[in-house]
């Protein structure tokens, strides 16, 4: 069975589960592709998703793919990813397995959203997979970060348990459409979020800039920006418009030497809300393969 992962990765945390559900099915024997599309000049310079796909993923049985929660949502270049996928057929397989990465607090409806976007595109979910991370916007907390370290051992053990089913169902000749599994969320968040999307939570943000007094052109913010908005110009970082927004991912304001960039998201509003919530609510199970199996069930 060839397996094909295609994963959005803003942090790296998204890859580096990646990577771990890549190892574990290679010790199952299963060939497995990895395309990491962050950061791709094809995909968010030039607007050309749909060929970068054509063009680079190769035959494959099951689909996967992976980003991270953003707002209880899944982030919005994952969802258009998944909708530019073409549909089934000799090349481009028919089955599929979601997975996402979140900071541990809230995976919401994330995993629910990329199952139902599988289903319209005629694939049929037969896992899913969610894998707790390092929090991207929590490393002004103190007395540290949330879930630093992770994705680690528990997440290891969990891209095993996947690997291992999938060998099982890698066998069969019909399979089973498990999406109904991935609609653990609470009730709350379910209506909540069905009515205020990612951009409800971040768009009056999106105001992400360098200050010219104090950019020096480094360049590091452009080289670390997953979508690309981001060029030197005049020795000076500037915001470019090439079909995308940005999506508050911190890594320009995180990787800045000279602290230049003000990010309002992470200075006026996250790192608040993560101090209050960071000791009351973690998910459980913070990692997990579903449909979940307890022990003692078959």
């Amino acid at each position: 069975m060839k397996v094909c992962i295609i994963v959005f990765s803003p942090s790296g945390h998204t890859l580096k589960a990646a990577e771990m559900m890549k190892a574990a099915m290679e010790e199952q024997a299963l060939e497995v592709q990895v395309l990491n599309i962050t950061g791709q000049h094809e995909v968010f310079k030039n607007n050309r998703l749909k060929d970068y796909l054509l063009e680079n993923v190769n035959r494959h049985d099951v689909l996967c793919v992976g980003g991270p929660v953003y707002a209880g949502h899944l982030e919005g270049n994952v969802r258009n990813l998944i909708k530019a996928l073409p549909e089934p057929d000799e090349q481009w397989g028919k089955l599929a397995i979601p997975f996402i990465t979140y900071g541990g607090l809230h995976s919401s409806v994330a995993l629910t959203e990329a199952g139902a976007l599988f289903c319209a595109g005629r694939r049929i979910n037969i896992m899913g997979v969610k894998m707790a991370a390092c929090h991207s916007l929590s490393q002004k907390l103190r007395p540290g970060k949330i879930n630093e370290g992770k994705p680690g051992p528990e997440e290891e053990r969990v891209a095993r348990e996947m690997a291992r089913r999938l060998k099982l169902l890698s066998s069969q000749s019909t399979w089973k459409e498990v999406r109904q599994s991935f609609g653990y969320a609470s009730w709350l968040h379910k209506i909540v979020l069905k009515f205020l999307d990612q951009d409800y939570f971040h768009k009056k943000y999106r105001t992400v800039y360098a200050k010219p007094e104090v950019c020096n052109g480094c360049g590091i913010c452009q080289k670390f920006c997953p979508i690309k908005i981001i060029e030197i110009v005049g020795q000076k970082a500037v915001r470019v418009d090439n079909g995308s927004y940005c999506i508050l991912c911190g890594e320009c304001y995180h990787r800045c030497p000279r602290n230049a960039v003000v990010h309002d998201f992470i200075e006026q509003k996250i790192t608040k809300k993560l101090n209050n919530e960071k000791e009351k609510y973690h998910e459980f199970p913070q990692s997990a393969v579903y449909p979940i199996v307890w022990e003692g069930e078959n």
